[in-house]
């Protein structure tokens, strides 16, 4: 997945404010900081991608109760993520 692509299903995700985002296994090499607009997201699926590491701005969705980050290229994830 583009990062053009990625980013059109998190403009979509807000728009629509969505609770549950899953990009498991597309091949996502990064995540843009558009992530953390998504205020009314409660589940955040990232497994089997190529993360190499998560923006901060993931520690600003107020309500994401679960993140999956399982079988990722992380070496660290960020404080904010609490």
């Amino acid at each position: 997945m583009d990062k053009n692509e990625l980013l059109q299903i998190i403009e979509k995700a807000e728009k629509d404010e969505a609770s549950e985002l899953y990009l498991d296994r597309k091949g996502i090499e990064s995540l843009p900081i558009q992530i953390g607009q998504l205020k009314k997201l409660r589940i955040l699926l990232l497994n089997n991608n190529e993360l190499t590491h998560v923006p901060p701005e993931i520690g600003r969705l107020p309500n994401l109760k679960e993140l999956y980050l399982d079988n990722n290229q992380l070496k660290t994830i960020p404080s904010e993520i609490g």
